[in-house]
């Protein structure tokens, strides 16, 4: 029997699969071709559908932890951590610049895309009236 895998903190479910004996193995009996399993530990990614599937699976060959929840808690960590990858490349395509009169938006080849002054504003709705 295998370790829990709460005790061994997984947190990919690349570290998932890996719990079986072997890829070929998992696929055959999963009814699936082992190109889709290979891709799914290539990506770090297994279809909420198959996760029934795999905890069945799991203790028929005697894995123990493998269980929804485990599925659940996986994903949740990447898509954490894909949401703050998207934040840092958002952040990175248009940081912010401010300034005393200014803040400016500028992408990532540093021209200057947008430039909002202060000054500018004050005045507009001045005049306006």
């Amino acid at each position: 029997m295998t370790p829990d895998p709460i005790q061994l903190d997984i947190a990919s479910f690349a570290k998932i699969l890996d719990l079986w004996p072997s890829i070929p193995v998992l696929a055959q009996e999963l009814r699936l071709p082992v190109s889709t399993v290979h891709a799914w530990r290539r990506r770090d990614s297994i279809p909420p559908g198959y996760w029934p599937d795999l905890t069945a699976n799991a203790c028929t060959h005697g894995i123990a932890g493998v269980y929804p929840a485990l599925f659940e808690r996986v994903a949740a960590v990447r898509l954490k951590a894909w949401r703050e990858r998207q934040e840092v490349r958002r952040r990175q395509a248009f940081p912010l610049v401010k300034t005393k009169h200014a803040v400016v938006v500028q992408a990532v080849s540093g021209a200057q895309v947008a430039h909002l002054s202060t000054k500018r504003k004050q005045q507009s709705t001045t005049t306006r009236g």
